[in-house]
């Protein structure tokens, strides 16, 4: 993970690639935005990969790294992060973010600032530390943050699209009353390195 910090690195980028998510956030402009702060770096070689659904972060990703790209930015939120770090588990290509979703949790969790001019600055000019990740893998699915179950995983799910890009980080609030107003205890039978436990929660 690139993430900008005063380090003073040795500016090495030289062909990059932005996996860009269209519909992340609420932001609407995030292509435009992006583009205007990489024209202040004519020097690097760069493009911008737009998703249209599931699975397309990764397989740019993939195609970058095999196509010799120096890094793979991953703008729009924490699903289009995961994507992307899920495409380059096998490669040696670094990965940096432009925080465009609606909670952005790993980018904070990083140290991240907002805008792409602030973090592309740091980038190219060598202002930023280069960190190893720990990352898990469940059902073939790359984690970098949390695995949740039960009122947390509804959450997530019940915070639609429409939601997302009308209200923002409150359609995680909003999505959470609904969900609380129904929440009953479930029985969970759970089996950890061959030990069976039964809880309630």
């Amino acid at each position: 993970m690139v993430a900008p910090e005063s380090a003073s690195q040795p500016t090495s980028f030289r062909k990059v690639r932005i996996v860009l998510n269209p519909v992340s956030g609420q932001n609407n402009h995030s292509e435009a935005t992006v583009r205007s702060a990489l024209a202040a770096y004519p020097h690097i070689d760069w493009d911008i990969y737009l998703t249209k659904g599931d699975g397309d972060a990764y397989r740019a990703t993939q195609e970058a790294c095999e196509s010799g790209y120096d890094l793979v930015i991953a703008s729009g939120g924490d699903g289009t992060v995961r994507e992307v770090a899920d495409g380059l588990l096998n490669y040696a290509v670094p990965m940096s973010i432009l925080p465009n979703g609606t909670a952005n949790v790993l980018s904070v969790e990083l140290g991240f600032p907002r805008g792409a001019h602030v973090i592309l600055a740091a980038l190219f000019n060598g202002d930023y530390v280069l960190r190893k990740m720990d990352a898990a893998k469940m059902d073939q699915t790359t984690l970098l943050l949390r695995a949740g179950i039960g009122y947390e995983a509804e959450i997530s799910v019940g915070a639609t699209r429409e939601a997302k890009s009308r209200y923002g980080r409150a359609a995680y609030f909003v999505t959470a009353w609904r969900k609380l107003r129904r929440l009953r205890p479930t029985r969970y039978h759970l089996t950890i390195d061959g030990q069976e436990y039964v809880r309630r929660g």
